[in-house]
């Protein structure tokens, strides 16, 4: 996530990075909760209200990123675009049965992650239609390989190719986002 702040600041965006660490003590349904309430706080608690949102979320931001886009929410936050990498699955999670309302949106997913997988994933575009841009990603580096910390690579998108795909993806949105007539 800190290559892809970089390069959101680098498009002119201001960036706010929440931190979920304190959610991790809570059971998984009460934690998923948490991250959802955390992004509207950093939202609200914004000295100047956006006039152009773009949620970025990986994994289990991913997932948060999609709850916290309730119509209300996009409508009053100005949500103009939702990026979700290497996502937990928001439908099956907490059974999200809406389809995030927000201008632009595309889904990331790396094929050999083995934290979660592809096809999980490609269960949500399927079901949110043409709303969503969904991309799969494929590297050259062994499926399920972990690096010297022992985060997976496909998942995390550590491998050269697949996070020089996750950075493209990234501008692409941005611009996207802020060729609205938005910044």
């Amino acid at each position: 996530m800190r290559t892809l702040e970089t390069i959101a600041r680098q498009c002119g965006y201001k960036v706010v990075v929440p931190d979920f660490r304190k959610t991790y003590k809570y059971e998984s349904a009460r934690g998923r909760s948490e991250r959802v309430k955390t992004i509207y706080e950093e939202v609200i608690c914004l000295s100047n209200r956006p006039v152009n949102l773009v949620l970025i979320g990986h994994s289990q931001g991913g997932a948060a990123s999609a709850h916290a886009c309730t119509d209300r929410f996009v409508s009053a936050a100005n949500v103009n675009g939702l990026l979700m990498l290497g996502s937990e699955n928001p439908c099956s999670q907490d059974g999200m049965d809406w389809v995030p309302k927000v201008k632009r949106m595309e889904i990331v997913h790396a094929l050999g992650d083995k934290v979660i997988y592809a096809s999980d994933i490609r269960r949500v575009s399927a079901a949110w239609g043409e709303c969503v841009t969904y991309k799969e990603l494929t590297s050259a580096v062994e499926p399920g390989g972990v690096d010297a910390w022992g985060d997976e690579i496909s998942h995390d998108f550590l491998a050269k190719d697949l996070m020089e795909e996750a950075v493209s993806c990234t501008k692409e949105m941005l611009f996207k986002c802020s060729a609205t007539g938005m910044s």
